[in-house]
């Protein structure tokens, strides 16, 4: 099944997740261990590329500003 969004579907999505990640109150949860991670190679966990992009940062406050960024790259 493939799902397609329109543009102004995607700009919504994103200005209420940016509303939402602005709020004192918003809780992000960051799964530094996956189920899925324990027959990958650590090189190709989110735990691993996270502490490598961010190191010596909380995850979930890099993930939070991380999400604040997102952009639609207009063609």
């Amino acid at each position: 099944m493939k799902i397609v969004k329109t543009v102004k579907e995607v700009e919504t999505y994103l200005a209420k997740l940016k509303y939402a990640l602005s709020l004192d109150n918003t809780i992000i949860e960051f799964q530094e261990s996956r189920q899925v991670d324990f027959a990958r190679m650590i090189q190709y966990t989110n735990k691993y590329t996270i502490a490598e992009l961010f190191p010596n940062e909380s995850p979930k406050l890099v993930v939070k500003e991380e999400l604040k960024k997102l952009n639609i790259l207009k063609l």
